[in-house]
């Protein structure tokens, strides 16, 4: 069923929302991955007001969207809801009810949802502009491409002899960078750090349909020169 829904989301709204329905949500939706959660919840823990009103607020798991030009926004897909498994429960408590993202969560959040009338939504932040291109194909065309790409960073990480954490045919790809690679890379690009394996650190590195082959191929020559 499709619903339309005016935010902030209030308890009462929250209540006519089941499993399965499109929701189409208007207002403002903040937008926050790992890194801000866990600033904010630390933030709560010393008493410290976070930068917005968190009562009744929706937040979308996506990380920045910086806009190239000629374009309202970025790249703007939800990242693993299970990032903010550790902090979604706090943001709960203090009245943040709704969640963007995609993927599991688990029991210790699945409780305070129930506990606290949440609800947790699966898919895309769509304006008109994005509307537009999935209608004429230009999405997964964009798409297409930004796998291209990838597979370029992809054969340069393997050509260097940088191990790989999975293997992945996708726009993400995942390598173990020694700390001195790590640091040198990090000079110049944005890439989100995950384990830390006895080979070094996880890193992601991801393209999107607003990654330029310019700016691929500056990364695939730092990459030669590790």
């Amino acid at each position: 069923m499709e619903k339309r829904i005016t935010l902030p989301l209030t308890a009462e709204l929250a209540k006519t929302l089941h499993a399965g329905d499109r929701v189409l949500l208007t207002g403002t939706i903040y937008t926050s991955r790992d890194a801000g959660h866990k600033r904010m919840c630390e933030a709560l823990a010393r008493g410290e007001k976070i930068p917005f009103d968190p009562t009744d607020a929706t937040i979308y798991y996506v990380g920045p969207t910086p806009a190239k030009p000629g374009h309202v926004i970025g790249s703007a897909g939800p990242t693993t809801s299970g990032r903010m498994d550790a902090y979604a429960p706090t943001m709960m408590s203090v009245g943040a009810r709704g969640m963007i993202g995609k993927g599991r969560r688990n029991a210790a959040v699945i409780a305070s949802m129930k506990q606290h009338g949440a609800v947790l939504a699966k898919g895309w932040l769509m304006g008109l502009q994005f509307a537009l291109m999935l209608e004429n194909g230009e999405y997964f065309e964009r798409t297409r491409r930004a796998d291209e790409l990838a597979m370029q960073i992809k054969r340069a990480f393997a050509a260097k002899g940088i191990p790989f954490w999975v293997d992945s045919p996708t726009n993400q790809q995942f390598v173990i960078l020694t700390p001195q690679q790590r640091k040198t890379l990090a000079r110049g690009y944005y890439f989100e750090e995950g384990a830390a394996t006895p080979r070094g650190t996880v890193a992601r590195f991801c393209t999107s349909w607003a990654t330029t082959q310019a700016e691929v191929d500056a990364l695939l020559d730092d990459i030669a020169g590790l």
